[in-house]
């Protein structure tokens, strides 16, 4: 939360903070590995100088401006208060790989800005994103955490039940017509490109 909410701070100056206690949570002293939940409640005590100088990065408008002009059509399999499940297409990135790249997440907050949904504010605080990502070359479901505590509940550690499954097309003579196959799968070793079994 630290990070993003002060973007242009350095870790090293965040810890610091933290051991003079001019950062606490709940009133108590924090170290920074803490998770946050809903009611939690953090005080910070910097200069105004010094808190609108690490914080302005975070209310920069060119992000939010540029992201608010990107085309926000999506194919919405589901949405709630707290999860957007989103048909991905074949071709588009599920995030960018460069910064030119506009990707699903990119199309995703453009769509939760024009809603209403996101605001500028907000962004600073939290930036809704892909839960699962998918190779550009693959259709599929991706989920989308809008809120905090999602986002936790559904990282790596809240995930270890959920299961993918992947449908294949093939052309040939297969045989035999049916079976599993059941190998990793890994980066094609001369098309860096393309995933191959």
């Amino acid at each position: 939360y630290l990070r993003r909410h002060f973007p242009a701070a350095g870790s090293g100056f965040l810890y610091k903070m933290l051991r003079k206690k001019n950062i606490v949570l709940n009133d108590k002293k924090a170290t920074g590995a803490e998770k946050l939940v809903v009611g939690d409640e953090i005080a910070i005590y910097f200069s105004d100088d010094t808190y609108e100088k690490l914080h302005t990065a975070a209310n920069e408008p060119t992000d939010f401006e540029a992201l608010s002009h990107l085309s926000d059509e999506l194919s919405i399999v589901h949405e709630d208060a707290n999860v957007l499940l989103v048909n991905k297409p074949v071709g588009v990135l599920s995030q960018k790989s460069k910064p030119s790249d506009v990707s699903l997440n990119e199309q995703v907050l453009a769509y939760l800005i024009h809603s209403g949904f996101l605001t500028r504010e907000g962004m600073g605080l939290f930036r809704p994103s892909v839960m699962n990502r998918l190779d550009r070359n693959t259709s599929g479901l991706v989920l989308i955490a809008k809120a905090p505590q999602i986002h936790y509940q559904l990282s790596p550690r809240g995930t270890k039940n959920f299961q993918r499954e992947y449908l294949a097309l093939a052309c040939g003579i297969i045989t035999p017509p049916a079976g599993t196959i059941d190998a990793p799968i890994g980066r094609h070793p001369t098309d860096r490109k393309r995933m191959t079994v």
